[in-house]
């Protein structure tokens, strides 16, 4: 008993040690001395200008490390920062912080920006040596969703940059309006599923974006197009193809769509699709076009087929043309007359195709060699 006692009370006073070593630390060892030195650090290592301020607090749970209020990197001569971190807890053993080290093996970010996009609760690991940065894994909320994914970097002087993400059931009508301003005309409703395998290099926006390589998809179940509404434009269309003016309707400026997919392939910034498919409760829609990422512009066009239209399977053609934010959405009525008299001048084929199968022999005959 008395080994027992014995054996409890150095482990009570080896806890009691701990707890006031740790109390002396923080007590001691202000984090804010360390702020230039953790400046410097990143700095060197990206060859990024970084900004390191607000208060630093030491963290001792649920690991070991150091929170900095506020980093931000931005190309060289760039004010404006392309990275934006708030509330960063280094992981890191503190015997390296004392030895003016950050030593860290992985780190948490409360929220931040990434260009235009925001993210919140994001846990990264990192592995970094001789100018090669790996962070993996990487796991954060995006706009209601989930994010997963790695990034690979090589800081030489001209970094070069692979990133494999995926995203899923992330609210896209935030998103796109981060990416394209509040006032953009169009977005879509909905919450979706979007995965880009791309490569990239240059150390400013405008360079990795036109040096942008790879590919990228989505899918989009149960939504809305906000800003387009192609029901009108089937209307204006009908009204056409009957040779009559449409009747007055009240356009809804949306469209509601039960499935929405698309693959685009990227190069120099420039991500071009032919396999975009939206199926709408009374049609179906296939687009193909490119987005420039690099001059903010779209060139879409789509073809719009009734489900009720079985027979003539006629595509009604409608152009999205212009900035992202504030494109053209029309009707191409020239397109469509080509395309009606195409299907009557194949009716008018099939017509005198059939007259003459059924006709005498003879006659048929005369027919074909006139033809010949």
């Amino acid at each position: 008993m008395k080994l027992i006692r014995i054996v409890a009370s150095s482990a009570v006073l080896l806890v009691a040690l701990c707890i006031l070593a740790v109390f002396l630390f923080a007590l001691f060892m202000d984090p804010n001395r360390l702020k230039p030195m953790i400046a410097e650090t990143l700095q060197q290592e990206t060859g990024y200008d970084v900004v390191v301020d607000g208060p630093c607090s030491w963290s001792f749970y649920p690991y070991p490390g150091i929170t900095v209020a506020h980093i931000a990197f931005s190309a060289p001569a760039n004010t404006t920062p392309f990275v934006d971190l708030h509330k960063v807890t280094f992981v890191t053993q503190l015997t390296a912080l004392l030895h003016g080290r950050l030593g860290y093996s992985h780190f948490y970010v409360n929220d931040g920006r990434l260009f235009d996009i925001s993210v919140e609760h994001a846990y990264i690991g990192m592995h970094w040596q001789n100018k090669q940065l790996l962070l993996k894994p990487i796991t954060a909320k995006l706009y209601g969703g989930t994010l997963q994914g790695s990034v690979y970097g090589n800081l030489s002087a001209l970094p070069h940059w692979a990133v494999l993400m995926h995203a899923s059931h992330v609210a896209l009508q935030p998103l796109l309006q981060d990416v394209n301003g509040r006032d953009s005309k169009v977005s879509v409703l909905g919450q979706g599923d979007i995965s880009i395998q791309v490569t990239s290099q240059g150390k400013s926006r405008e360079q990795i974006l036109n040096g942008l390589e790879g590919k990228a998809s989505f899918q989009v179940v149960e939504g809305a197009l906000l800003g387009i509404d192609l029901n009108a434009l089937v209307s204006d269309a009908a009204a056409i193809i009957a040779q009559h003016p449409a009747e007055l309707t009240v356009p809804s400026s949306q469209t509601v769509f039960d499935h929405f997919t698309g693959t685009f392939q990227i190069h120099h910034g420039v991500a071009t699709t032919n396999d975009a498919t939206l199926l709408a409760p009374t049609f179906t829609v296939h687009s193909n076009g490119e987005v420039s990422l690099i001059a903010d512009t779209i060139a879409l066009q789509l073809r719009v087929i009734l489900k009720q239209d079985t027979h003539s399977r006629l595509a009604i053609p409608v152009t999205i043309a212009g900035s992202l934010a504030n494109p053209v959405i029309r009707l191409d009525a020239t397109l469509l007359n080509v395309e009606l008299a195409k299907q009557k001048l194949g009716s008018v084929i099939d017509r005198v195709r059939d007259q003459v199968q059924h006709a005498p022999d003879n006659l048929s005959h005369v027919l074909q060699s006139l033809g010949k």
